[in-house]
């Protein structure tokens, strides 16, 4: 298992945000369907991306909460926070630790459906593109 770090994931996600942008070209069947294979192409990528922020957050976590059930133990935290550590709240704490990995993560998960949508979007503009111009091909 390769997991990326999180320069690789932000490498992609960049790579992604700027397939994903409309451009004017987009009514040229040729450049459609070039952008449908490059959305193809980086989807796979998008996956890997997602899951391995994924795997960070939740490897990330998991450092958050031992550092918490240690500072517990150890009473570090005084009794001033013994009303303070209900799940909830810690819950809350450690996602705030982890606030850059829950970031990507959203991120990922994000441009992941909107390669989907743009796919599925450029795939009936080019349906539309080829439509028109067969009937153009009728009337003339």
């Amino acid at each position: 298992m390769t997991v990326w770090n999180i320069e690789e994931i932000e490498k992609v996600l960049a790579m992604i945000e700027v397939a994903i942008q409309y451009r004017e070209d987009n009514h040229n069947p040729e450049a459609l369907a070039e952008k449908i294979t490059e959305l193809i192409n980086l989807y796979p990528a998008s996956s890997e991306a997602l899951a391995s922020i994924t795997y960070l957050k939740e490897n990330q976590r998991r450092i958050e909460y031992d550092n918490v059930v240690k500072a517990i133990k150890s009473r570090q935290l005084g009794k001033e926070m013994a009303g303070v550590t209900s799940a909830s709240n810690l819950s809350k704490y450690i996602d705030s630790r982890i606030s850059t990995y829950l970031y990507y993560e959203k991120k990922a998960e994000r441009l992941n459906r909107a390669i989907t949508h743009a796919i599925e979007g450029y795939r009936s503009i080019l349906s539309h593109e080829k439509e028109a111009m067969r009937m153009a091909g009728y009337s003339s």
